[in-house]
């Protein structure tokens, strides 16, 4: 630790002393003012050197609003048009006349191959997924996940390179035949949104961007900062604002993509498994935003190197580091504090970032902290529990979170690099109570719990010649989720009450992933490889000192894919792959085949299909306890407990002009081998006794997706509607003696899963005005299902009720009401050559609707039932679990 504190602060020092002339950021508003007065405005006030000839500038005005804008965009923007050019040297700004364009020189190369790495330009971090193709050709390809291309028949070396990338200015590189090179480095500049002259073109911001997969979208984390939010960006929830991610759950970590439940996706950072997506029970996602370079998701149609999901996938690049300089960040809101520093190393041949987050809750507890947490225990069986016999309703947890990010690159020479990514994060949570109620009985509570997620990732890529590349990743990710709760009654020194509760549930792997990459021509591209996971699972619950489950298992799963790119012209594409699993924790291997295929009769319009087989050997046991609520747990398949498979189907278009996107899919899934855990429950006393019955079944999904973009120069925003149906069905199954194995729910009839929602519209609004951004949305969702269980009284012979029963296995189906939420934030940045920020305020759920996520089981209506003559209602049985209500929050960003 002395070391990592030691690097730490020679950063600082590094930061604080060293300060790069092109970091420098200006906020100026010029009319008609001559050039020379601008130079000395930027000399006076930004402490910019320049050196010129007065007759170059003599007689030169410039006009225009350039606020929060780098020097180099500045001077970049303002000086071509009036025939000057500029040099950087030893931090000094030498203008120079404009060299006289002449005709373009005759080409020398012909259909040739240009190989490339893709920059931003201040910070020299790769870009990932970036488009590369010839200006005016509709054929191009996308960097890879170390920012390099490959474009094959290229027409000339005098040819034009577009290079785009979400969040960036279109890079346009004029090739030409005294450069001599098949190989270019492109670095991009990051969108501003500030206004400029009137002379100059605008640059469409945009937010999302349709990927090249049936499905794909790319979201950009530096634009998403606006939305509202609980004072800072939000990488999860921020998802849940694309068309087919369900955006009313109010939690980060349960991201239902198309009708398919949370457990049923695959996450990576880095390339290794994450497991826990939340802090503080959703609150917040699990990522830091500053440690996210790139953000992919696949709402279905993935392609063959991802596997063992069924669902979809959420790929996530971490930021290397500024390889240029030191750069740090700070941000405070009313629940935690983040920091994150990232400088180069090696001689600016490698970089290294570190990006922390600790809420400071158990130290100090805002209104906000309160209001969150007692939400969190109004909806817990257990917490409601807690308050129930200690006969108080504000008692405050200390609870707290953290999480840590840590890379370090190293790029050895042009063709390599190496990387090694950190992630740890966790939530803990105690409370202690010892008290007296009623002026007789003696309480004493005792609560623990810790989640979390921990992962490491090594990474070697190799660009082998200008046609092959491959990277080596190894991985090893673990999960842990425990809680212990122990609540004693004491009356007059006698034991009245006793109850104890562990639960456990841990999960280890270790992965290793060799990707290739190979570029045959244009028509053909190939990308296969091999991937290994060895997975251990733990999970046990012991109520009162009785072990009532344990569950112990591990695995190994390989797979093996191939994925064929094959464009024979400027119009078609079309993927075809193949994913071969294998593991011994079934008797049977798997063959997943997958296809897609993009036409494209114009420029603007696309038609889009896509068709594949989906296997997932790790379940996520949903177990439906209307007494303590869904505790879910990890474990793995076997012959009994199969392995989960999906068919999935998508279609659509895609159309795109004059910064208008219009999407459109429409998607369909079956599923076979979901699995359900379901309790119920017969009294015995009063006092309920659980039985454990084991349920799988199928699920059938289909719905559209809808968004409808609008970029401007000042403006984002989007509308996102779904529309899905979403059902399962779960039969009983006996062996050979006629014993149930699994037993059937509802006599094996399709009901509503859980996560069916007819109609979901989500409304995205971003402004950027001169120093200010304002934000907005909204999201309406129709209500969703919620299962109710039968609920028998038992009574005797003079119409009291003794007993009770809950019968989980026969459901009554019921909507939920309607969603309905809009959230607003604005924000002032400040800031100067040295240091910039942001100063602002969001407030979640504005018009204080009452949002209804779910419903529980009343239980203290139905134990003290016992002994009463008259049943309590359905209505009076069951309580609302409800959201977030109106809740302001500000916030506070540095970055230096």
């Amino acid at each position: 630790m002395r070391i990592l504190y030691t690097l730490i602060f020679l950063f600082i020092l590094n930061g604080l002393f060293a300060q790069d002339v092109r970091e420098t950021i200006i906020f100026e508003e010029f009319n008609s003012t001559s050039l020379s007065k601008v130079i000395r405005t930027l000399k006076n006030k930004y402490k910019v050197k320049f050196a010129y000839d007065d007759a170059l500038i003599s007689g030169l005005t410039i006009t225009g609003s350039y606020n929060n804008m780098s020097i180099l965009d500045f001077l970049d923007e303002v000086l071509p048009e009036n025939g000057i050019d500029y040099q950087i040297l030893n931090g000094k700004f030498i203008l120079i006349p404009k060299a006289i364009e002449t005709d373009p020189a005759v080409p020398t190369l012909f259909n040739f191959t240009l190989n490339g790495v893709v920059r931003d330009r201040l910070t020299g971090e790769t870009l990932p997924n970036a488009l590369v193709r010839v200006a005016g050709s509709d054929y191009g390809t996308v960097t890879n996940k170390d920012g390099r291309f490959y474009l094959p028949n290229v027409p000339t070396d005098t040819s034009t390179i577009e290079v785009s990338y979400l969040g960036y200015k279109v890079n346009n590189t004029q090739l030409t035949p005294e450069d001599n090179k098949r190989s270019v480095d492109v670095e991009m500049r990051e969108h501003t949104t500030n206004i400029k002259g009137v002379t100059v073109e605008s640059i469409p911001n945009e937010t999302v961007k349709i990927g090249e997969d049936v499905g794909q979208m790319s979201i950009n984390p530096r634009s998403l900062g606006n939305i509202p939010s609980l004072g800072e960006l939000d990488i999860f929830r921020s998802l849940q604002l694309l068309p087919g991610v369900s955006g009313t759950d109010e939690t980060s970590g349960g991201l239902s993509i198309r009708g398919s439940e949370p457990s049923q996706n695959l996450t990576l950072f880095d390339g290794f498994t994450l497991y826990q997506l939340d802090h503080f029970y959703g609150v917040y996602s699990a990522i830091n935003a500053d440690a996210v370079k790139d953000i992919q998701i696949f709402k279905s149609g993935f392609a063959p190197k991802y596997g063992n999901r069924i669902g979809g996938v959420i790929d996530i690049t971490g930021k290397s580091g500024n390889r240029n300089k030191p750069e740090f960040d700070i941000g405070l809101n009313l629940l935690s504090a983040r920091a994150a520093a990232q400088a180069p190393l090696f001689g600016k041949k490698g970089s290294f970032i570190i990006a922390g987050r600790r809420a400071f809750t158990d130290i100090l507890q805002t209104d906000l902290y309160k209001k969150l947490i007692g939400r969190v225990r109004d909806n817990s069986t257990e917490l409601q529990d807690l308050e129930a016999n200690s006969g108080s309703s504000d008692i405050i947890p200390d609870f707290s979170f953290y999480d840590i990010n840590a890379k370090i690159s190293y790029q050895p020479d042009r063709d390599q690099l190496l990387s090694l990514s950190f992630y740890k994060g966790n939530d803990d949570l105690m409370t202690n109570f010892s008290g007296q109620v009623n002026d007789m009985d003696d309480v004493t509570i005792d609560e623990d719990g810790s989640y979390g997620n921990e992962g490491i990732g090594l990474s070697w890529s190799r660009q082998w010649n200008r046609q092959y590349y491959s990277t080596l990743t190894l991985g090893r990710s673990t999960f842990n989720d425990d809680y212990t709760y122990n609540s004693q009654i004491m009356n007059n020194g006698n034991n009245v009450f006793d109850y104890a509760l562990i639960k456990t549930n841990q999960i280890t792997e270790a992965q290793f992933n060799f990707h290739n990459e190979v570029t045959v021509n244009r028509e053909h591209k190939v990308d296969f490889g091999i991937k290994g996971s060895r997975i251990e699972m733990f999970h046990r619950v012991e109520v009162d000192n009785r072990e009532d489950s344990e569950v112990s298992v591990d695995g190994v799963i390989y797979g093996i894919y191939f994925n064929e790119h094959y464009t024979p012209n400027e119009q078609v594409t079309i993927q075809a792959g193949l994913r071969y699993t294998s593991s011994g924790l079934t008797l049977e291997n798997f063959i997943s085949p997958r296809l897609s295929v993009f036409l494209r009769p114009s420029k603007s319009f696309a038609l889009k299909f896509m068709a594949g087989r989906y296997q997932q050997l790790i379940h996520q046991v949903i177990q439906d306890d209307v007494f303590t609520g869904n505790q879910n747990f990890w474990t793995l398949a076997d012959n009994q407990l199969k392995p989960m498979r999906s068919t999935n189907l998508a279609a659509g278009f895609n159309y795109s002009k004059n910064g208008w996107i219009i999407d459109t899919e429409y998607f369909y899934k079956s599923i076979n081998n979901l699995s359900r855990s379901t309790v119920s429950h017969i009294s015995v006393g009063g006092a309920p006794r659980p039985e454990l019955d084991f349920a799988q079944g199928t699920g059938q999904i289909n719905g559209i997706d809808v968004l409808i973009q609008k970029n401007t120069r000042v403006y984002s925003g989007w509308l996102a509607y779904t529309h899905l149906n979403s059902t399962s069905k779960f039969t009983g199954l006996t062996d050979f003696e006629g014993n149930p194995i699994f037993r059937d729910i509802n006599n094996g009839e399709r009901l509503p899963a859980l996560q069916d929602q007819g109609h979901e519209i989500k409304l995205v609004n971003m402004l950027d005005f001169k120093r200010f951004n304002f934000s907005s949305t909204w999201i309406y969702g129709s209500g969703k299902p919620f299962l109710e269980p039968q609920i028998n009284f038992i009574r005797d012979n003079q119409d009291r009720i003794i007993e009770f029963e809950v019968v989980n296995t026969e459901k009554t189906v019921k909507r939920l009401p309607v969603y309905n939420r809009i959230d607003v934030s604005a924000a002032y940045k400040f800031g100067n050559e040295n240091f910039g920020g942001e100063l602002g305020i969001s407030i979640l759920n504005v018009l204080g609707k009452v949002n209804v996520r779910g419903k529980a089981l009343d239980t203290g209506v139905i134990t003290n039932a016992i002994g009463d003559t008259r049943a309590p209602s359905n209505d009076e049985l069951f309580r609302d679990l409800t959201l977030l209500d109106f809740t302001p929050s500000i916030f506070l960003n540095i970055k230096f």
